[in-house]
């Protein structure tokens, strides 16, 4: 039986924006793709169509940084039961000081005002139903720290405080949100973008490409079935009661659910100052 929520997947044409699809088709979701790119749009849809139906899996293309084009596209989507915010790009990776400033600042805006413009869009619908979530692919990079990668991080680190924000702003109206980390999935979206550029021995894109070959060598990566696995589970609504947090692939989430109320309660899985002990 078709499950009656719509899914929608920023930067849904490839990468983990597609393995997510696949398997919330499996889940019998009615899920909507978006990107920039129509050809790469209508290649998924065919692809994931002619197994899930064709009246199961939609595209809508375009471009997250526009507003004028966000709003007109949720328009033509309709109301949206899950917005997941996985549109984003790794950005430069350099010295802070050896980077373009727009350079630096067009990561954040795929990333930061992508989901901002997004989530904008779907609110109004989902308060007005008194139910929604909205998930927003973040990264251990937000709620630590990646040198060389700072654009990258910076944008993860903000959309962390704007889950934290705005599910404070709207849990009592239903609408849950969360910061979740796919993880490093093995030759997928992050890891694999990183292995693909060229770079010289001793560079700082050098150092990512070791770092992330060292993390899948030391068996800290995970497999797209399992990022996904995690992802499906959120889209559930089984895990609202913790909305505001910082989740991961790597979290058990029946041990979380156990003990949620601890969790609430001691204001956890938060991007916090740790103060020193006095």
């Amino acid at each position: 039986m078709l499950n009656a929520k719509r899914v929608v997947i920023t930067g849904g044409s490839r990468g983990l924006g597609k393995v997510f699809a696949r398997h919330l088709l499996t889940q019998q979701y009615r899920v909507v793709l978006t990107g920039r790119d129509p050809g790469a749009l209508d290649l998924a849809c065919s692809e994931l169509g002619s197994v899930f139906g064709t009246e199961n899996v939609s595209i809508c293309a375009f471009d997250v940084t526009d507003p004028k084009a966000v709003s007109e596209a949720f328009k033509e989507i309709g109301p949206v039961d899950v917005l997941i915010n996985n549109a984003g790009v790794l950005g430069p990776v350099d010295y802070f000081h050896h980077i373009q400033p727009d350079d630096w600042l067009s990561a954040l805006d795929i990333h930061v005002r992508g989901a901002v413009y997004c989530t904008h869009a779907v609110l109004p619908h989902m308060l007005a139903r008194g139910e929604g979530i909205v998930i927003n692919l973040a990264s251990h990079a937000g709620a630590f720290r990646w040198p060389y990668c700072s654009s990258y991080s910076v944008a993860k680190a903000a959309l962390i405080k704007l889950t934290e924000n705005l599910a404070q702003e709207t849990r009592k109206a239903g609408v849950s949100h969360f910061a979740w980390h796919p993880g490093l999935v093995n030759n997928v979206g992050l890891a694999a973008d990183a292995q693909q550029r060229n770079a010289l021995t001793d560079s700082p894109a050098a150092f990512v490409n070791r770092w992330t070959a060292e993390e899948e060598r030391q068996g800290r990566t995970v497999t797209a079935e399992q990022s996904a696995a995690s992802l499906s589970r959120l889209v559930s609504g089984e895990l609202n009661t913790l909305s505001g947090r910082y989740l991961t692939v790597y979290d058990n989430f029946d041990t979380l659910l156990a003990g949620q109320e601890h969790i609430v309660q001691g204001d956890a899985l938060m991007l916090r100052i740790q103060m020193p002990k006095r």
